[in-house]
């Protein structure tokens, strides 16, 4: 009866952990090694095909634009466009080289991981079958000889795999806490040797300053004159026996003998504390004379600071208002060379003299082209709206544009797009200003490339500037606003 009971019992308890073992099992057939390196790479390629259509419509996008290109530029963009796309096929190279070489890393982790996954199920399937065993050996104890016996070459079938298992997980686990122990006991040795140690300072410190003392209170008690009268009175009028009846006599013509070298040491005292009281006077003096001094010096520093930060300022003034300067020199004069001239039906007639036409010329640019640095100024007097200076020149004024050649360029020529007419209904050509607009974008677009960071630095404006990509953009953007600004002449004469 005991026994039929202590078997409903010990199925209750297996029960669950046989299931458990049952699942760890189906779970670790299920883990396919050969399956997770297909499913990596399958997701890789995926995501390579993906990029690949990406690239495909853009260079379809490209190739439409260089036809306008070619359309409006002849030859000229043709042969301007071989070595770019010579350095594309050899980025795309490089590119395919690398993915190469990425594919095989997510391939390995994939792997890995699928490994990893293996070992933790093993662990789970050797953690629930030394549940059991343990269950089922205290089973096979409590029958004891009611029980079948079971034939030891069965048993030792069934169970010699699970038990060495359950000895590696003991081992394991023993190892484990043998290194946790070990790393306890590394780190308690590191603190009594930092014990140790500020011990030994601690004595190394004490010593020396004992020694330290001894020197000291050694030299404090170095020989004197007083030293030398007292050991002659010793030697003289005291005998070698020490007898108390001549201690009087001895200690009267001792008192004979110091009160000359005191009172002696007394008036060298008070000629040096007389002297010492004078100096003091005379510095005293000297420290009121240098303190007025130095009250007047940092006034005058104020001053300078003062003047400097004035002359800083005009000089920033007169820096800025330079443009102003040259755009008025400019102008007047070719205003009134152009006075000289007056065109009827785009036919020139002069009125008087003989009109300079590069003076004129040199109006016009001033008068009709880009001049950033001149309209940004205005724009901080407040003679011009920010909307008007965002409409001319689509970026707001920034310092960094004046240090680079190539940026000022590419603001002055789309105001001087502006000027002409540029996306109106009134403009030349809007073949000519779809391009144009194309590329002062892909420009920005570089340049918001190498400053990855939104710091704005030397260097960075100086890659920019030096960027052959952004040279070539810039030619032919100069290419097309000449074209432009020659048909607006024409248009203005006519």
């Amino acid at each position: 009866m005991n026994s039929t009971k202590s078997r409903v019992g010990t199925v209750s308890d297996t029960g669950p952990l046989e299931a458990q073992l049952l699942k760890s099992v189906n779970d670790l057939n299920k883990i396919d090694i050969n399956a997770s390196e297909t499913d990596a790479a399958a997701c890789f390629d995926a995501r390579l095909l993906k990029r690949k259509v990406f690239l495909e419509e853009e260079k379809r996008q490209l190739r439409a634009k260089k036809e306008i290109e070619s359309e409006i530029l002849g030859s000229d963009a043709e042969s301007e466009d071989d070595d770019a796309f010579e350095k594309e096929e050899l980025d795309e190279k490089v590119w395919g080289g690398k993915m190469v070489v990425r594919k095989a890393k997510v391939i390995d982790e994939a792997v890995k991981d699928a490994y990893i996954e293996k070992i933790h199920k093993v662990k789970s399937v050797i953690n629930v079958a030394v549940q059991l065993l343990s269950i089922w050996r205290s089973v096979l104890g409590r029958s004891g000889q009611h029980d079948t016996p079971v034939k030891s070459g069965h048993r030792s079938q069934q169970t010699d795999d699970v038990e060495l298992a359950a000895q590696v997980l003991e081992s394991s686990q023993d190892f484990s806490k043998g290194c946790a122990s070990g790393e306890n006991c590394e780190k308690e040795c590191k603190v009594l040797r930092a014990r140790l140690s500020k011990q030994k300072s601690n004595i190394k410190a004490a010593f020396e300053d004992d020694i330290s003392e001894t020197i000291e209170c050694k030299a404090v008690q170095g020989t004197s004159s007083l030293d030398v009268i007292v050991n002659n009175m010793k030697e003289v009028y005291i005998p070698k026996e020490r007898s108390l009846s001549l201690v009087p006599d001895a200690i009267s013509k001792l008192h004979n003998l110091i009160a000359p070298v005191v009172a002696g040491t007394v008036a060298q005292l008070q000629l040096q504390l007389a002297k010492k009281t004078g100096e003091n006077e005379t510095l005293k003096e000297q420290c009121k004379e240098t303190a007025t001094t130095k009250a007047e010096l940092e006034t005058a520093q104020k001053e300078v600071t003062d003047l400097k930060f004035l002359r800083a300022k005009l000089e920033k003034k007169l820096k800025d208002q330079a443009p102003l300067v040259d755009i008025a020199i400019a102008i007047r004069p070719g205003v009134i060379e152009a006075s000289k001239r007056i065109f009827l039906n785009n036919e020139m007639h002069i009125v008087r003299g003989n009109p300079q036409k590069a003076i004129v010329d040199l109006k016009n640019e001033a008068v009709h082209r880009g001049q950033y640095v001149v309209d940004a100024y205005l724009l901080s007097l407040g003679r011009i709206t920010e909307e008007d200076f965002l409409h001319v020149y689509n970026f707001p004024p920034h310092d960094w544009v004046v240090t680079s050649v190539k940026a000022m360029e590419l603001f002055n020529m789309r105001a001087s797009m502006i000027f002409c007419y540029f996306e109106t209904e009134y403009t030349h050509s809007q073949k000519i200003d779809v391009l144009f607009d194309s590329l002062y974008h892909e420009c920005l677009r570089l340049f918001v490339q190498y400053n990855n960071d939104n710091t704005i630095s030397p260097e960075v404006i100086a890659r920019w500037d030096k960027c052959a990509i952004i040279e070539t953009k810039l030619k032919k953007m100069r290419t097309l606003v000449a074209n432009t600004v020659q048909k607006e002449k024409e248009r203005s004469r006519s």
